[in-house]
């Protein structure tokens, strides 16, 4: 069994689980949610379709071929039907997006990341092509996993950014409220950024404070809790579930200071909050 082979199970490996976790999470909403299962099946249907077409009409053309661009051509398909299926399945779970056009935070951060991931990618096949023969099988494994895992990876950031980008923006076009800081007030909060607006805007897509973004209830970051304390300096502690790529989850936490004379503001947030995340702890009155 070559490489190339492997990477095929494995790429069917992680088809399988991700179209099953898919349909078990969509079977599980009602209304409109479910007839996404069928773009699901269309993504599925043409996967098969594409590989019948390579194993019989086509299979004349592609037998002329080199097999290595064979195996690099039919990846790249399969991670790109991959990535489509996942992007169903998570835009199914968390929504559509909001129709309005988003602010540039998060995504130039993704895109730096793909410039560096994509030419180290390139300089291990460059560094392949003119190493020694007994370094070259290592280095194209290498490469060949970069290749299905780095797009992935890069996939699960992109939307997460995207989520964020939008998010910031629903946000301030509709918020709870939005409190601003006079000079000093933030000086007992630390790890703040000192160049971001010194300000939190709290709202229905979520929470910005001093430039940060957190929203409510997205498949890869959740409120767990909003308690607050009128003890000094007085705050909002806020206990986020993060899912990174890979399913791994940590905890994420935001203290927001509550502005002097902006106490009467809680019982607002109290509210909504609680109708926006009924699982999540609200103590904010």
């Amino acid at each position: 069994m070559n490489f190339f082979s492997i990477l095929r199970i494995l790429f069917l490996v992680l088809f399988t689980i991700w179209a099953i976790h898919g349909v078990i999470t969509l079977w599980r909403r009602r209304g409109a949610w479910r007839g996404v299962l069928y773009w699901i099946a269309a993504v599925v249907v043409a996967y098969v379709g594409f590989i019948a077409v390579i194993a019989g009409p086509a299979s004349k053309f592609i037998d002329r071929l080199p097999g290595a661009v064979v195996e690099v051509v039919t990846m790249a398909l399969a991670v790109g039907i991959l990535l489509a299926l996942c992007e169903v399945i998570f835009r199914a779970m968390d929504g559509p997006f909001p129709q309005l056009t988003p602010v540039s935070v998060y995504r130039p951060k993704v895109y730096r990341l793909a410039v560096w991931l994509i030419g180290l990618l390139l300089l291990v096949l460059g560094v392949r092509s003119v190493a020694p023969e007994a370094w070259r099988e290592n280095l194209g494994i290498a490469a060949g996993l970069g290749g299905l895992f780095i797009p992935m990876g890069l996939w699960f950031q992109h939307y997460r950014a995207r989520r964020f980008d939008y998010g910031m923006a629903a946000l301030m076009a509709n918020p709870w409220v939005h409190w601003e800081y006079p000079d000093g007030e933030l000086e007992n909060f630390t790890g703040l950024d000192p160049r971001a607006p010194q300000d939190a805007w709290i709202g229905p897509a979520g929470l910005i404070y001093v430039g940060d973004f957190a929203p409510w209830n997205l498949s890869v970051y959740e409120l767990r809790s909003a308690v607050a304390s009128m003890a000094a300096p007085a705050r909002i502690t806020f206990s986020f579930k993060k899912t990174g790529f890979g399913n791994s989850t940590a905890e994420d936490v935001m203290r927001v200071a509550i502005p002097t004379g902006r106490a009467s503001d809680l019982a607002t947030i109290d509210r909504e909050l609680r109708a926006i995340c009924p699982r999540a702890r609200i103590e904010l009155i």
